[in-house]
């Protein structure tokens, strides 16, 4: 989650990698686990992948005027966390890549200078986080318009 920037209890889109499933992005909210690299899913997203799955998580951030500007002329960093589906066994080994400034920074380490640029710019970035959890709620109506 660190080489990732992704806070605890920070809202992320997940997605499952194949079989047309880019159009199947689910919200959820990351907990934070062992120390280990072990990727858990629970609840409703349990229904939707399988161990084994390859997955793909997005952040989002919410940006005012000024920092819009700044994420159009590249002066954001965005972060691009990687790993090889043909020898990822365990989520140890990842490949950080960095784009800022019009330049895209290959396989960073954690404590490259870059990553601490990027983490000053980005912490005051507005993200959302998890505000509360209401677990086993029923459906007890549905209804085919969006909005009535």
């Amino acid at each position: 989650m660190e080489k990732a920037d992704i806070f605890d209890g920070e809202e992320i889109i997940i997605t499952k990698i194949g079989a047309g499933s880019w159009k199947n992005r689910l919200r959820t909210f990351v907990i934070e686990g062992e120390e280990n690299c072990d990727v858990e899913v629970r609840g409703s997203i349990a229904k939707f992948l399988d161990v084994g799955d390859l997955t793909c998580l997005i952040t989002e951030m919410y940006l005012d005027d000024e920092q819009f500007n700044k994420y159009k002329n590249d002066e954001i960093p965005i972060s691009d966390l990687g790993f090889d589906p043909e020898t990822n066994k365990d989520n140890s080994k990842a490949c950080l890549d960095i784009q800022y400034l019009g330049r895209k920074f290959k396989d960073v380490k954690i404590n490259d200078k870059i990553v601490e640029n990027a983490k000053i710019i980005r912490k005051n970035i507005q993200k959302m986080f998890l505000e509360a959890i209401v677990t086993n709620l029923q459906v007890t109506k549905t209804h085919p318009d969006c909005l009535l």
